[in-house]
């Protein structure tokens, strides 16, 4: 009894050490300086090199090292903690984090979601672990970390393991940040966890310095040799040296500022270019220049040369561009190249190409910065699209049944969706729900969409309903379904129909209902899947008795496929709804976007984009929008 005992007080006395330790300062590392976090500028710009941190980790482990909070350096390999795994005791490591997807980054709320994925041991075998949501998120106190994935080892125990991870520096330069870090857990029948600081590493860690090389030792002294008569020869005298001419080398070094220091390059805003060109070379470089190009609306705001002179060997000189960018600018990632000239022929010494966010100004919006940009959540809007605004959202990227194909990006284009209406579209948290994957059955569909919907609207309300996922038609080709989690085409009682759906949104007593459908019912691939010799659907434009407060905005037409759009990872439709509510789509700038402003534009960009890149056609529809309808507002800035 004794034994069993001593091993439940030691993981409980190990348990106790789970205690996250807050920094008192945090210390942030980017574009070759270093800076206290100490205002809202510097912790948008620590959040910003945080997110860019995971997203470039995508896909692969980012290492993790125990290590000393004081000198921050690593001692060994992932982090520990102890376990009781039901009767038997033990260390449990977590060698690094798995960076499966980064879903957004929302400036209002100081946070990005991204999905991870661990793969901890214990007692030296390996524990299952499923992919789990992780928050990133800055607030005035602290950078914390947080996830809490579900693991099971060996099908013997099962638990919720909580990582929670508080940041005290970010090298974004170097790809390193360290912090502490606290792991609770406890399931059945488990319990444990621990606390430590650790490092981690995004990028892989620089080779290690070869070590030097010991000189031999000397040999023994030989005897001396019997002295022989020495013949003198006459040494040819040297070559003598003449420097004909040398290489200039210089280097470059750059320094992007704005006006509020977010690096956003937002329409109105003084955006500043340090450039900073250093000698490394011997010889004189005669005539230095630094020049611009790229981006029309940022390369020709700044200039395009400056002259930065003669620099000695050894030394340096700098420059900087600066500008007021135009209220207009394109919303997109530009490129800015940088490049060093020298000499009389003015031979290319050195260079660099800047990537950054830019986005227009608008009344009350700060724009995003990311490489898309519809995964950077627009701020929220002061004024909102309406009062008591309620939203469904559905998102299934996955299915039950095997032989179902996944959609890709579904799940991702939901959770951008809810931010989008939550943050612009006027609904509150309270009255959003969204569904995703194994969250999305039929029972679901019909839990808040025919009991949930009703107790939440009111007279005043826009009912919003987004489905990204599987849509299918019956075998006689005269109705759509929309396929739940469980949902089967050859079986019509597993799935959802789309008239059902009309008729439950019909009965609500809101002003409008808006549905949006990144979904193809004809069977055909994509975002659509059939009974094997089903006809296709004629037209979902033949939809009989719409209520005439319903607009439906579909991906696709007819036999059309709704495509993925990869480079963006959404649906194309969806991608450009999103970056139609994020101000792309306003024509008149007024800060609403409606659904005529919407509509005409998500329908040109997916029908381009589609014939252009994928060689298909994609052409968006639009039913029972016309009319009063194309002036209900859809978003508001």
């Amino acid at each position: 009894m004794r034994r069993p005992l001593l091993a439940v007080l030691f993981i409980l006395a190990a348990g106790c050490s789970t205690k996250l330790i807050r920094p008192k300062s945090i210390t942030l590392c980017s574009q070759s300086r270093c800076e206290a976090v100490s205002d809202e500028a510097s912790r948008a710009r620590l959040l910003t090199a945080m997110h860019e941190l995971f997203r470039s980790a995508k896909g692969r482990d980012v290492a993790l090292y125990s290590a000393d909070p004081r000198t921050r350096g690593e001692k060994k390999a992932g982090i520990s903690f102890f376990v009781q795994g039901g009767p038997i005791p033990g260390r449990s490591t977590i060698p690094g984090l798995g960076v499966v997807d980064t879903l957004f980054i929302d400036r209002e709320k100081s946070e990005a979601k991204l999905v991870i994925k661990t793969r901890p041991t214990f007692v030296g075998s390996p524990v299952f672990c499923a992919e789990a949501s992780a928050l990133l998120s800055v607030t005035s106190e602290e950078a914390r970390f947080s996830a809490a994935p579900f693991c099971t080892w060996m099908a013997v125990g099962y638990g919720v393991f909580s990582l929670d991870w508080s940041m005290d520096f970010v090298d974004a330069d170097k790809g390193i940040a360290g912090g502490y870090w606290s792991m609770r857990g406890k399931g059945l029948p488990i319990v444990g966890g621990g606390s430590g600081y650790m490092i981690a590493r995004f990028k892989d860690a620089p080779a290690p310095a070869p070590a030097p090389v010991e000189p031999p030792k000397p040999a023994a002294p030989a005897p001396k040799p019997v002295a022989k008569p020495v013949e003198v020869v006459a040494e040819p005298a040297p070559d003598s040296v003449e420097v004909v001419s040398q290489a200039v080398r210089l280097s470059l070094n750059t320094l992007l500022g704005d006006e509020n220091g977010d690096l956003i390059l937002q329409g109105g805003e003084t955006v500043t270019l340090k450039v900073t060109a250093r000698n490394e070379g011997a010889a004189l470089a005669a005539g230095v220049e630094a020049a611009l190009s790229g981006e029309p609306a940022l390369a020709g705001c700044l200039g395009e040369k400056k002259t930065l002179g003669a620099i000695p060997p050894g030394e340096q000189a700098s420059v900087q561009f600066s500008c007021r960018l135009p209220r207009q600018v394109p919303s997109e990632t530009a490129e800015l190249r940088v490049e060093l000239f020298a000499g009389p022929k003015r031979a290319k010494t050195a260079g660099k190409l800047l990537k950054v966010g830019m986005s227009p100004a608008a009344e009350a919006v700060e724009e995003v910065i990311s490489e898309i940009g519809v995964d950077d959540i627009p701020p929220r809007s002061k004024s909102g699209a309406g009062s008591g605004n309620v939203a469904v959202v559905v998102g299934l990227g996955r299915y039950r049944e095997k032989n179902i194909p996944a959609v890709k990006y579904a799940a991702r284009d939901a959770e951008v969706m809810a931010r989008y209406l939550q943050n612009v579209g006027g609904v509150a948290a309270d009255d959003m729900k969204v569904l995703t994957d194994d969250g999305a059955t039929r029972s679901d569909l019909e839990a808040y969409v025919e009991d949930w919907l009703p107790r939440r609207v009111k007279p005043d309300s826009t009912v919003f309903f987004y489905y990204a996922g599987h849509g299918a038609p019956d075998p006689a080709g005269k109705e759509a379904f929309i396929v739940p989690f469980e949902g089967h085409p050859d079986f019509p009682a597993k799935l959802y129909p789309l008239n059902r759906l009309y008729a439950a949104l019909a009965k609500l007593p809101a002003k409008a209902v808006v549905v949006m459908l990144d979904s193809c019912f004809s069977g055909a691939k994509g975002r659509g899947v059939s009974q094997e010799g089903a006809r296709p659907l004629v037209s979902l434009q033949e939809t009989a008795g719409l209520d005439p407060r319903i607009a439906v905005l579909t991906g696709a037409s007819g036999t059309q496929v709704t495509s993925d759009f990869d480079k963006a990872e959404h649906g194309l439709f969806t991608y450009f709804l999103l970056k139609g509510m994020r101000g792309d789509a306003d024509a008149d700038r007024d800060g609403t976007i409606t659904l005529g402003e919407l509509y005409p534009f998500v329908r040109g960009r997916v029908s381009e984009r589609a014939s252009r890149d994928l060689n298909r056609d994609q052409t968006p529809g639009l039913i029972g929008g016309a009319g009063p309808r194309a002036s209900l507002p859809v978003v508001r800035h």
